[in-house]
């Protein structure tokens, strides 16, 4: 058997023995491919470690360094002329896959149920203890710009997902009473993310609900001293307010809830399973084109939804607002007659920009719907076919622009599997059989100046804040700044910049 450690500095097992591989580099390729399990052609993973060499002194250096892998861990992977992967029905096992795991099944409990059971949690807090701060800990390379890009996309991705457990763990803590356990738990959230100041208020409501009151109001003045020596501000009023009455007695601790075994749902309408992230952010400006994506989404004879526009417009938080709004509302119905896609077997986020080629894009699919590819079955598109082939689900495609030539596996997946919808983000139309298009503008923004006007009875800014693209940069400053007021003149300087940027 072979055992990775990600979660902490690198290290392998093998067969129960301390096992080294010949260099750093090497021991990159191997993580690569273990968290990217699908074939890699050997072009795509010169240009990942020596992306400033011509691309034939890198395959050069790459045909040492797939040797060196082979020769060290030859069953676990498969390295061919053209292409490397990682052996995934191999005997291995790797430290993330428990921690990864146990976050899903958190958040698909709360997505769900609105709450954890004490099962649940205690394999959650035991998971979280491995985390030390961020995927393998203080593993770099000295060259290999692809490599490191990608590296620092995984530790983003899973310090936010281990931030959001804390979150998750420690408000469930609060609600049961168990308030020195949700305590160890928030004091880890606020050393992970310190400037969050939701962490801070719920480290301060658990000292508090303890007796703790002195320890509350020291929180409070380590908080107000990060903000104002890392971003120059004043903590959020409601932080402040809560400091305010917990200093005159003014607080009452939440009552406690009954920790279960199992956790009932508050609502007959069973929420569909999902990768979705958690909204972060609320969405603004976009009610029309959200009511258009209602009307498709789920209707049978729409099975191709492309959200199409330019970088940073948006469409991947449209997509994945329109979609969030299905896992547990009840579906539209579109007539009498129409009988609309249930989607009962989730609704899955499949992130296209890693990918590089054709060959990526079954196994990306595989991986986020659990569809566990056979190497005797046949290649991947066939086997992931037949696994869409009885199912419902929304597949939310994101950022396909780049694989344009390569999307004949959407056709084949609409043609193999009626019931699955394909919502895809696209900075170019597919040119697809059965696409609508949604075609993704800026949001609404003053044309031409706005001026102060003596019968109008609001005031420049007020006038101003009607406008979406306005609305959603001063969303941006008060979340980033707190209480921080924007008068009239500061608002005319945001309508320029929004009338500059179109919206």
């Amino acid at each position: 058997m072979l055992e990775i450690t990600l979660l902490s500095p690198f290290t392998l097992i093998l067969d129960s023995q301390p096992h080294k591989l010949p260099s750093r580099r090497t021991e990159a390729l191997l993580v690569y491919l273990l968290r990217n399990p699908q074939p890699h052609s050997r072009e795509i993973l010169a240009d990942l470690f020596w992306d400033e060499l011509p691309q034939e002194k890198a395959l050069g250096n790459l045909r040492v360094l797939l040797a060196n892998l082979r020769k060290a861990l030859n069953p676990y992977v498969t390295i061919t002329r053209q292409s490397a992967t990682f052996n995934s029905a191999s005997d291995y096992r790797v430290d993330l896959t428990a921690l990864e795991g146990s976050l899903a099944i958190t958040r698909g409990e709360i997505d769900q149920n609105g709450a954890l059971t004490r099962a649940t949690a205690a394999n959650l807090g035991a998971a979280l203890q491995g985390y030390q701060g961020e995927l393998l800990p203080g593993f770099h390379l000295r060259e290999g710009q692809g490599f490191a890009e990608w590296l620092a996309t995984e530790r983003e991705w899973l310090w936010t997902r281990v931030v959001e457990g804390l979150d998750d763990l420690a408000t469930e803590y609060l609600q049961w009473g168990d308030y020195r356990a949700g305590v160890a738990q928030a004091q880890r959230l606020v050393t992970l993310d310190p400037l969050r100041e939701e962490g801070h208020q719920l480290l301060m409501q658990l000292w508090a609900a303890d007796g703790q009151i002195s320890a509350a109001l020291a929180q409070y003045e380590r908080c107000a001293q990060l903000l104002d020596q890392e971003l120059g501000v004043p903590p959020h009023p409601f932080t402040t307010e809560l400091y305010d009455r917990m200093r005159v007695g003014n607080w009452q601790r939440p009552h406690p809830l009954v920790a279960t075994e199992t956790v009932v749902a508050a609502s007959v309408t069973k929420a569909l399973p999902h990768n979705l992230p958690r909204r972060m952010a609320p969405i603004w400006g976009r009610a029309t084109e959200l009511a258009q994506l209602a009307i498709h989404l789920g209707d049978p004879t729409v099975p191709l939804i492309t959200i199409l526009g330019p970088g940073g417009i948006g469409k991947t938080l449209l997509a994945m607002e329109a979609a969030r709004t299905l896992i547990t509302a009840p579906r539209l119905s579109a007539g009498e007659n129409d009988e609309r896609l249930s989607f009962q077997d989730g609704i899955y986020l499949v992130a296209l920009a890693p990918l590089r080629e054709a060959a990526a894009i079954a196994p990306a699919i595989g991986a986020v719907i659990g569809c566990r590819f056979q190497p005797t079955s046949g290649d991947e598109t066939t086997q992931l076919l037949g696994y869409l082939r009885s199912r419902s689900m929304l597949l939310l495609l994101d950022n396909a622009e780049h694989l344009l030539d390569e999307t004949e596996i959407f056709g084949a997946i609409l043609a193999a599997a009626p019931q699955v919808q394909l919502l895809v983000t696209s900075r170019h139309k597919l040119n697809r059989a059965g696409e609508t298009v949604l075609l993704l503008t800026g949001l609404d923004y003053p044309q031409t100046p706005i001026t102060p006007e003596p019968d109008d009875a609001q005031t420049v800014g007020e006038r101003l804040l009607h406008y979406s693209a306005v609305r959603l940069f001063v969303e941006h400053v008060r979340r980033a700044h707190g209480n921080l007021s924007l008068g009239d003149a500061d608002l005319q300087a945001v309508g320029q910049i929004c009338r500059l940027a179109q919206g």
